[in-house]
Formats: structure tokens, C-alpha cells, sequence
């Protein structure tokens, strides 16, 4: 669009995310808002990349919710995308580098073998059958995330996972079950 609207767009878009907001009730929301999306759309398979735990809701619930959170106060973390409000977030001190590198890195694997998949599947990526995927394609998603074969693509992915699961509870679901049991209709 025109530059003058674009401009006056992100303005707003800024003034919104810099808003203060309640951290506890923020945290709550949440975390109510991805366990619903968990409860209604759960990962079919390993390769379901978006509702995989792990996966890329996890780190984007991540992203927004600590961009949200601390964008009140810090301003130079506005971002767009996940890998580059967590490196953000890093630059300010308010996530650890290496777990903000953990999760961009995590972020870009998922992506690229999300794309890859759409590309040359056709469809959900979720719907993989591995015994019938080509060997030619369990080389490219394995070349893809920097590993020497499929077996080596797995493990890789169960990893991440497990290492961007346990992230996400640290910041958001272990501290929410803290404050208690989540409500149905928190986060509406």
C-alpha cells in the first residue's frame, strides 16, 4: 500500500503491542489459549510441525506472549517474526541468548521442513506416510536440517521438540499451573 498508510499502520500496530497489560492475566490467557488448541486440534503425527508440542505454535505463543509482556517497557523488541523477536528479546536482556538461539534455530528447522513438505506433498504435512515417502525426499528434509539421513532427521526433530517444550513450559505453562487451574473461558 501507499507508504503514508503503511507508516500510520505499524504506528498503531506499535502503540497496541506497547500497551501495558496485567502480566498474571496475560500469562493466563495464554496459556488457556494454547491448551484449547491443544484439547480441540492436537498434533496428528510427529511431522504436524504447527500443533506438534514443540512446535511452531509453541515457540509463536512464545514470541507474542513475552513480546507483549515486555514491549511496555522495551520497545526495541518489536519484531515481526518469532526468530527475530527472540533475538531481540536476547539483545535486551530479557531471554538468554542461547535459549533465544535454541528457539529462533528451532523456529527456521520447522519452517524450512514445513515448506518442504507442503512443496512436495501436496498438502498437510501432518498426513506423512514414511513408509511411502521417497527416498529422494527423506534426503532433502534430511539435508535440510543440516543431519546425514532420515533416522538422524528424526531424532533431530524429537530433540527440538522436547528442548522447545520444555522452554515453553518454563515460561508459560509451569508458571500458569502455578497460579492455578486454567478456565475454559480465560482468554476469550
Amino acid at each position: 500500500g501507499p507508504k503514508a498508510l503503511s507508516e500510520r499502520l505499524d504506528d498503531a500496530i506499535k502503540e497496541v503491542l506497547r500497551r501495558p497489560r496485567d502480566a498474571d492475566k496475560l500469562l493466563l490467557d495464554v496459556a488457556s489459549m494454547r491448551a484449547r488448541i491443544e484439547r480441540h486440534n492436537h498434533a496428528k503425527s510427529a511431522w504436524d510441525l504447527k500443533y506438534l508440542r514443540g512446535g511452531l505454535f509453541d515457540l509463536d505463543f512464545m514470541a507474542q506472549y513475552l513480546l507483549l509482556l515486555h514491549a511496555p517497557n522495551h520497545s526495541s523488541i518489536l519484531a515481526r517474526r518469532a526468530p527475530q523477536i527472540f533475538a531481540q528479546l536476547a539483545q535486551a536482556q530479557l531471554l538468554p541468548t542461547a535459549t533465544a538461539q535454541t528457539l529462533a534455530a528451532a523456529f527456521r528447522l520447522w519452517q524450512s521442513l514445513q515448506s518442504l513438505l507442503r512443496l512436495t506433498m501436496g498438502g498437510d504435512e501432518a498426513d506423512i506416510e514414511e513408509s511411502s515417502t521417497p527416498e529422494g525426499l527423506k534426503q532433502i528434509l534430511a539435508a535440510a536440517a543440516g543431519v546425514s539421513d532420515f533416522a538422524a532427521l528424526k531424532a533431530k526433530m524429537a530433540d527440538t521438540a522436547a528442548r522447545v517444550y520444555a522452554i515453553y513450559d518454563e515460561i508459560i505453562a509451569a508458571p500458569a499451573a502455578a497460579q492455578g487451574p486454567l478456565n475454559e473461558g480465560e482468554g476469550q
